[in-house]
Parts: C-alpha cells; structure tokens; sequence
C-alpha cells in the first residue's frame, strides 16, 4: 500500500510542476506539457493491477512450460480428463504390456493378506487396487498409514543405462506422442506425460525424499533399467 501512495505523491508533485511551469507558457504549450504529464501517470496507474498480480503469482512447471500455480490443477485435470477413456489400451501399447508384469511385481512385494489395510493413490483405473483384491479378495482403503505400515511407489523414473537411455529418450519423445494421437486422438496430453516423467527425481533423490519425511528401510528397484 505504501508503494502506491508514494507513486501518487511522486505524480502529484509532478502535475503542480507542470502547473505552475504552464502559467508563464503559451495555452497551445500549456495543453501539450498538461496530455504528457496525464498520459504517463495514466499508464503508471493502469500498470498496477498486473504489477501487484505478478508479486502473488508464482511459476511452476506443467512438463517443460513454466506456467502459473494457479493455472496447473486445471490443466494436468484436462490431461487425465482427455485420457480416461484410452487410459488402459495406451499402457499397453506404451509398454508393450510390460505395466501389467510390473504392477504384478508391486503386489508381489507388497505381499497382501486379509485384514492388511491398502491405500491406492493416484493408480490411473485403479488396476493394482483391484490386483489386491484378487490377491486378498477384500480391500480396504484409509486416508492416512499406521505405525508400521508400508509405502509402495510404482512409478516411471529415469534410465541412465548408455545406450538403452538414448533409445528410451528417442521412443519417448518421438513415439509415444505419435502413439497418443493415433489412438487416443491426443497428442498434447502425452507429450505431456513423457515431459512430466524427465521432471520426476531420479530414483536416489525420490528415495532420500521419502526417508527425509520419516520413512525407514527406504529401499527401491529399477524395473527394465529404470524405465
């Protein structure tokens, strides 16, 4: 607030200079040295609103854009709004069927039994919840983990294998959005998703995180080279 009064005094000050400079001109030259003064405290007070917009909007990444936080829910909700309904048929393509085998390997880990209580967040249709429950015939889910409960994080990271990385990074870039466009009829959403994957930490920086955060025994696995 302090900065817009001190911006009007400055203005004020400025138009009681060009008043009283006026009162020894020329009318003709009392209107010019009058509009130039008027236009460019004009052009300063239009100026506020995105000047103080900008001081309360930060950016953030939506793949490889930086866009506004406020702007990003809305657009990774069109993302998975626009995949829905290719959702499953895509994983497939994308990974030759290879999700379905790792997915099998988290329950595996996971080794569910009745009464375990589970918590599938963010599982796309929800494949590995429903392989839990053909494991255990029941599921159940909770907002938050007891004491002694497990996290599992099934998730697509990064390849640092010479070679089998540029190959990845090819059919990823190149592929996939294709992929998504000839099936799914949106090419956007999985450039996107491959952009979204690069942003993820490495498997080494994503494990520290989840043991800063009061986990213990953090431990991870690369499946097919970290893909």
């Amino acid at each position: 607030m302090s900065w817009d009064v001190s911006i009007d005094i400055q203005s004020q000050k400025k138009l009681d200079k060009g008043y009283k400079a006026c009162n020894k001109a020329k009318k003709g030259e009392l209107f010019l040295i009058y509009t130039t003064i008027s236009r460019r405290v004009v052009s300063r007070v239009l100026s506020y609103p995105s000047s103080l917009a900008s001081l309360h909007s930060h950016a953030t990444s939506f793949g490889f854009q930086q866009v506004k936080e406020e702007e990003k829910s809305k657009l990774v909700g069109n993302v998975f709004t626009n995949v829905a309904s290719s959702y499953d048929i895509m994983n497939d393509v994308m990974s030759a069927g290879l999700h379905r085998l790792w997915k099998e390997r988290l329950v595996g880990k996971l080794s569910p039994f009745a009464g375990m209580k589970h918590l599938d967040v963010a599982g796309g249709t929800g494949d590995v919840a429903f392989r839990i429950f053909d494991a255990v015939n029941s599921v159940k889910r909770r907002a938050v983990l007891k004491r002694g409960g497990r996290f599992l994080c099934l998730e697509l990271s990064h390849v640092d294998i010479p070679v089998f990385k540029d190959i990845y990074d090819l059919y990823s870039f190149k592929v996939i959005p294709n992929l998504g466009e000839l099936i799914a009829g949106d090419r956007e959403s999985y450039q996107y998703l491959v952009e979204s994957v690069r942003r993820f930490p490495p498997q080494e920086r994503f494990a520290s995180m989840i043991g800063e955060a009061g986990f213990e025994k953090v431990e991870y696995e690369n499946l097919v080279g970290g893909v």
